[in-house]
């Protein structure tokens, strides 16, 4: 009875909130599948089925094709990140993700997101992926984290899943003891 009335009253918040945590959710586990891209709070989210080299060799191409003046990237086995800008001064700022699938990329184009900029960005280093690495047996970027001995291996979207089951299961064992 008690977990049912604590179940209400968090969709109650939710409902008050206008649903945007309903909305986040939805978005978040839409760009979840690979090739999918999410633009949302001026940022632009797609899962790409290709690994961390090869998307980060993709997005330096693509930036150079655009024009974009590179003003530093680097790149370790977990994440890379590539800052530029464009001729009209706006940064240009692509971060990318491994994961067990592939990578997470992230483009945010000045201050407050360009959508159609993004998009654009996007498409120019999906054109420059190999047709499907992963799919053509590849080692995904945990794989290759693996068999150097890195198996501890998280991105933060996976790091804050695992905060949330802990406090899902610490309210339930709360419930049970009243």
């Amino acid at each position: 009875m008690k977990r049912l009335i604590l179940c209400a009253g968090a969709g109650s918040v939710m409902l008050s909130a206008g649903g945007c945590a309903l909305v986040a959710v939805g978005a978040v586990a839409a760009a979840a599948a690979v090739g999918t891209s999410v633009y949302m709070n001026g940022k632009l989210e797609s899962n790409e089925q290709a690994t961390l080299e090869e998307s980060y060799e993709a997005t330096l191409a693509a930036m150079e094709a655009m024009e974009f003046d590179i003003k530093k990237h680097d790149k370790d086995a977990l994440e890379a990140r590539v800052l530029s800008e464009r001729a009209s001064g706006e940064t240009v700022t692509v971060r990318l993700f491994g994961e067990e699938d592939g990578t997470r990329i992230a483009i945010r184009v000045g201050a407050l997101g360009d959508e159609q900029v993004s998009m654009r960005l996007l498409e120019e280093i999906r054109s420059r992926l190999p047709a499907s690495s992963l799919a053509a047996g590849g080692k995904s970027n945990n794989e290759h984290a693996e068999s150097r001995g890195e198996s501890d291996l998280q991105d933060d979207a996976q790091s804050e899943e695992a905060m949330e089951e802990g406090e899902i299961a610490s309210a339930e064992e709360s419930d049970s003891e009243l």
